[in-house]
C-alpha cells in the first residue's frame, strides 16, 4: 500500500521533531532541541520582524529553512563532507520534499523559499539567517544555565555578524546577562504535568 504525498510530506514534519540538532548532541547536551523545535522558535521570532519586511515571508522560510535534515539529518564538520557536498545533499532532499506536495497549489512556493534562502538574495532570507543565528546564542544561553557548563564556541560568530538594528539590541542584552552570569530563564511549565502524572500513579 502506498499513501498520498500529503501524508508523506506531513510524516516528514514528525520525523522533524524527531531529529535533534547536532552541535548539542556532539557536546553531551540532554534532552536537546529538535529541528523543529528550532524552526519554531525562529518562526515565532520572525512574527515580531521589523515593519520593513515581509513578515509572512519571514516566518515561512524559518518554517522550512532546515527541514531537509528531517531526511538527511543536521549535517556538521564532523561529517567530514564539504559545503558544496552539503548544499547538494540538503538541495536533493527539498526537492524529494517538494515532491510530494507537487499537487498543492503551494509546491513552487514551498522550493521558491527554500532557493530564496539558501542564496540569502533578499533582505528576508537575510534577517531569518539572522534569526537562525540568534536562536543558537539563545539556546545556548539556556543550556549554560540548565547544565551548568559553558558553551563559549557557540558565541564566536557574534562579533562578525551585522545585524539588524532591533536584533543587535535583543543579543547585546543576551549577551549581557550571560556574562553576569544571570538566570532569566521562565519557571518549569512541565511540573504541573509531571505532578499530575503522579498523583495519577498514586491512586
Amino acid at each position: 500500500m502506498e499513501i498520498s504525498g500529503m501524508l508523506n510530506f506531513f510524516l516528514h514534519l514528525g520525523q522533524a521533531k524527531r531529529t535533534y540538532r547536532s552541535g548539542w548532541v556532539l557536546r553531551g547536551i540532554k534532552e536537546p532541541e529538535s529541528i523543529a523545535d528550532h524552526m519554531y522558535r525562529m518562526s515565532m521570532m520572525a512574527f515580531l520582524a521589523p515593519n520593513n519586511l515581509d513578515r509572512s515571508k519571514c516566518i515561512e522560510m524559518c518554517l522550512i529553512h532546515d527541514l531537509a535534515e528531517s531526511i538527511v539529518g543536521d549535517l556538521t564538520p564532523q561529517d567530514n563532507i564539504s559545503k558544496e557536498q552539503k548544499f547538494l545533499i540538503e538541495k536533493q532532499a527539498f526537492e524529494k520534499l517538494e515532491s510530494l506536495i507537487k499537487e498543492n497549489y503551494n509546491s513552487d512556493r514551498f522550493i521558491q523559499l527554500v532557493d530564496e534562502y539558501t542564496s540569502h538574495s533578499s533582505a528576508e532570507a537575510k534577517y531569518v539567517k539572522n534569526l537562525d543565528l540568534f536562536d543558537m546564542y539563545l539556546q545556548a544561553y539556556e543550556y549554560e544555565i540548565l547544565n551548568n557548563i559553558k558553551l563559549d564556541e557557540f558565541f564566536s560568530s557574534i562579533d562578525s555578524i551585522q545585524f539588524e538594528p532591533n536584533l543587535k539590541e535583543i543579543i547585546d542584552e543576551l549577551m549581557k546577562i550571560r556574562t553576569n552570569g544571570l538566570n532569566f530563564l521562565p519557571k518549569d511549565s512541565n511540573l504541573n504535568t509531571i505532578l499530575k502524572f503522579y498523583l495519577s500513579n498514586k491512586k
